[in-house]
């Protein structure tokens, strides 16, 4: 704070993210792994950060938002389409 920085965004935003990058990157270690992640928290579109987060994660992975039964049903159809 001394510095005119907000410890939030400078520090604990950045290793948060972080560390949903890591948690996704032993989800997806090779080229041909796949899965999903279901992020139910709300604060992700309810809060000014929740967008920071997700613009660090939307290059990696498509990003679906929506109600819980239709990202399982879309979850279904994804893993279906692998088998």
């Amino acid at each position: 704070r001394s510095k005119g920085k907000n410890p939030f965004y400078s520090i604990t935003l950045p290793k948060a993210t972080l560390r949903l990058r890591q948690g996704m990157g032993r989800l997806l270690r090779t080229k041909d792994d796949y899965g999903t992640i279901f992020i139910l928290d709300p604060r992700l579109l309810t809060k000014r950060y929740g967008s920071t987060i997700l613009a660090n994660l939307r290059n990696e992975i498509p990003i679906i938002k929506g109600d819980i039964s239709d990202c399982i049903l879309d979850m279904v159809k994804f893993f279906e389409s692998r088998n």
